[in-house]
């Protein structure tokens, strides 16, 4: 029997393995990340997971890897994105410290000079959404000396696992600040991991695990700037204190954001005239990584100490007969290629394999022929089962090359050469997930990319069946037919009779329905991440909890549906569309000023202007004792608002501000118009005191708040919500969590509890545990029961 073993994965870290297949729709490389088991222990990561690719779905960048969708698949998820060529850089920082290459301070700072950007343009277009997984390897280094940031969907559910700092460090190699309480992936968490990736880059070479945080400064000490020539000399001043800020050592300086970051950093490189982040640099260093990748002296001496025979490495063999596979049934998997009956043959010498990505040149190696050992005479014991050749993109299989062939028998008539085998192609994306299993594949496995001993265990394993297909080349063929036409026989015979016996014993899995409604109709529907067609719509689905993902109009909407064996589950969402602007409110202390925006004039203040795109704007005011010019941020469907004091003097400020902190969204009105909401960072308001009213239509939330605004300050105002009543029965009963938090046992009536999301769990000890997510609000109280049977 042969061993199966799935395909190697491309490259492997804590968050799983990633495989590289084809899309069968366009032809496209896609690249797989097949996420660990144990990721998915938390019933909320999936949900979050969904949720964040949804709402990033439409952010498009050369700078970041595309994420297409989220897929399942027998044992767990898969994250399907569009491949990059290229390498990660944990392996380029890995390899670069065992083979001693230099990584100088100019190609490290070309590096960090397109990771700060990149993650300021995430936060700049989504501002409450973070990476969160920053680090080297989340980062891919192109052909071109490019810099991709890859797996950006993954930071809000790897949150929901509410790992330590210490685990998410060594397992997940995420590196987060210390912060008061549990911890978060925000904004700070990014500057940390563009922090520690700038540190390895200046150091040359990967942190190790007991290394972060507590011998960060000191390694931060230790780092010196290395330049082409191999002299070392200390950082420079602003360059240590950029670093230092980034890695969060004093939370006093430390960057609360990228675009902070990358405003410093730019005055870095422009004070430091002897720092010259440019490509050419990083060029330099990937060609001589390349080459220290094609050398020929490690896999060389590897494989001859194997065989026994030094100069078997450097001998350029004579030309033989190319290696003809045989058809043979479809393997389990369909990343690897059988060559069972492949042993009359000779083996092609190893080869090493380079990055993906890059094209290595030919090294002209030239050797003696080695004469081959002669078989015994003895009769010789049948040949052992053939290795199994594993096939991995890179899409092109280069033909083998010829080695001495072996002594032949007595001489025949010389029969044509058989065709060369054709390049094997990557299997379609569809075919690879179906296929996949995760208790085959450890994440232990070992990644595909390693330059140290590259597919010698293959290649000494097809040598040695070599050698026993000398013994006996006549009757091998005979037997070869007679197998062949068994098989044959046994698979048609099963081709008839299978499907009859699957119709009788296949039985009927229990399904219910899901009734999906939207307002306006048409939205895409997709369950689990397979679409159903467009809202309105009836879909069959088979009992048990459902991710329900509508895209329409606006931001994607993601609801977890549970469906019940022969029920029927409603749901009914509006959509209301997203406008593309937004409004501007300009008042003016006294009335009448001349209102200009961007240098077009306006109208007279006070003045409603509609229609300005989002982003960043300049309002200027004219009055008869001087201008007033003002900057203000546009966010599309939102009204901002400007109120400028025409004074002659200096008085005391006429306005000030409020900021206000809630944890969901409440819009702010006051005598009917809207100012903004609570995601707004802070309200401009004319100083004294305001009744505003606060409401969420969704939640049924309505209350009024009288603030006092003081002149030239900001206000700040906490929202605690009010709460709301629900009832939980369980059948025949069960202990309840809610949010984590254990209430008690059912059943358990009128429990006053925050509105809001929230996640209950029923426990019980004979059928198991169940989850339902519930959304309480203030129209009503709240009715949850579950049958644990």
């Amino acid at each position: 029997m042969t061993s199966e073993r799935p395909e190697a994965p491309l490259f492997s870290d804590g968050l799983g393995d990633r495989v590289v297949a084809v899309d069968n729709t366009a032809g496209d490389l896609l690249q797989i990340l097949r996420l660990r088991p144990t990721l998915l222990s938390v019933a909320s990561f999936e949900f979050a997971l969904r949720e964040r690719t949804a709402r990033l779905a439409n952010f498009r960048h050369a700078y970041y890897a595309r994420v297409r969708r989220v897929d399942r698949y027998p044992g767990g998820l898969a994250i399907v994105s569009d491949h990059v060529e290229g390498t990660r850089l944990s392996e380029i920082l890995r390899v670069a410290a065992e083979r001693h290459l230099q990584l100088d301070i100019n190609a490290a700072l070309c590096l960090v000079r397109q990771l700060v950007p990149a993650v300021a343009l995430l936060h700049e277009n989504a501002r409450d959404v973070a990476h969160g997984l920053i680090g080297p390897e989340r980062l891919i280094v192109t052909p071109h000396a490019r810099l991709v940031i890859a797996e950006h969907v993954l930071g809000s559910a790897v949150e929901q696992l509410q790992y330590p700092r210490e685990k998410l460090w060594q397992e997940l190699r995420v590196a987060l600040p210390q912060s008061a309480g549990a911890p978060r992936f925000d904004h700070r968490a990014d500057v940390t991991g563009m922090g520690l990736v700038a540190l390895a880059l200046v150091l040359g070479r990967p942190l190790r695990g007991d290394e972060y945080p507590h011998r960060i400064p000191l390694l931060l000490n230790e780092a010196r700037a290395r330049t082409t020539p191999g002299e070392e000399q200390p950082l420079s001043a602003s360059l240590r204190g950029w670093l230092a800020r980034a890695l969060q050592l004093d939370l006093r300086r430390a960057f609360t954001s990228a675009p902070e970051a990358l405003a410093a950093f730019e005055e870095v490189l422009g004070e430091d005239n002897g720092y010259v982040a440019g490509p050419v640099s990083l060029e330099t260093f990937l060609s001589r990584y390349i080459a220290s990748l094609l050398d020929p002296m490690a896999p060389s001496a590897a494989f001859a100490s194997a065989s026994g025979s030094s100069a078997s490495a450097y001998a350029a063999p004579p030309p033989a007969a190319p290696v003809a596979v045989p058809p043979v049934s479809a393997p389990e998997s369909p990343w690897h290629v059988s060559v069972r009956d492949v042993t009359a043959q000779p083996a092609p010498p190893p080869r090493t394999t380079p990055p993906v990505g890059f094209a290595p040149p030919t090294p002209d190696v030239h050797r003696a022929p080695v004469e081959p050992p002669t078989p015994p005479r003895q009769a010789a014991p049948p040949p052992p089962p053939a290795p199994e050749l594993f096939v991995t993109p890179p899409p092109v299989v280069t033909p083998p090359r010829a080695v001495a062939p072996p002594p032949a028998a007595p001489p025949r008539a010389a029969a044509p050469p058989p065709p060369a085998p054709k390049p094997v192609a990557p299997p379609d994306i569809t075919d690879l997930i179906g296929a996949l299993d995760p208790k085959a594949a450890p994440i232990g496995h070992e990644p595909l990319f390693n330059p140290d001993a590259p597919f010698t265990a293959h290649a000494h394993a097809q040598a040695h069946a070599h050698a026993h297909a000398a013994a006996e080349p006549a009757r091998s063929s005979w037997r070869r037919i007679a197998i062949l036409v068994a098989v044959l026989v046994v698979i048609g015979t099963a081709a008839i009779v299978a499907p009859r016996m699957l119709r009788k014993a296949a039985p009927t899995a229990p399904l219910g329905t899901l009734a999906v409604q939207t307002n306006p109709p048409g939205a895409q529907i997709f369950v689990d991440g397979v679409e159903k067609g467009l809202t309105p719509a009836r879909v069959s689905l088979s009992a048990g909890a459902h991710i329900l993902e509508l895209r329409g109009r606006g931001v994607p909407r993601v609801i977890p549906v549970t469906v019940a064996a022969g029920a029927e589950v409603s749901q009914y969402l509006e959509l209301p569309q997203t406008p593309a602007t937004g409004s501007l409110l300009v008042q003016s202390e006294p009335a009448g000023a001349k209102v200009s925006i961007d240098g077009v004039e306006r109208g007279v203040a006070p003045l409603n202007v509609n229609d300005l795109a989002p982003g960043e704007h300049e309002v200027v005011l004219q009055g008869d004792n001087g201008n007033v010019h003002q900057k203000v941020v546009i966010q599309a469907g939102v009204t901002a608002s400007v109120l400028a004091p025409m004074a002659t003097a200096a008085p005391p400020p006429a306005s000030g501000w409020i900021s206000f902190r809630s944890p969901m969204t409440i819009d702010v009105r006051e005598g009917g118009r809207l100012l903004g909401t609570t995601d707004t960072e802070r309200i401009m308001m004319t100083a004294g005191r305001h009744e505003l009213l606060l409401t969420n239509e969704t939640l049924g939330y309505r209350a009024t708040r009288a603030v006092q605004v003081p002149p030239g300050k900001v206000t700040s105002v906490a929202i605690e919500l009010p709460q709301g009543v629900i009832n939980i029965n369980a059948s025949p009963w069960a202990e309840v969590w809610i949010d984590g938090k254990r209430i008690g046992e059912t059943p358990i009536g009128n429990l006053p509890i925050a509105i809001g999301g929230h996640e209950i769990v029923f426990r019980h000890p004979q059928f198991g545990e169940k989850h339902q997510a519930v959304s309480v609000t203030m129209s009503a109280p709240v009715r949850l029961s579950m049958d644990m049977k």
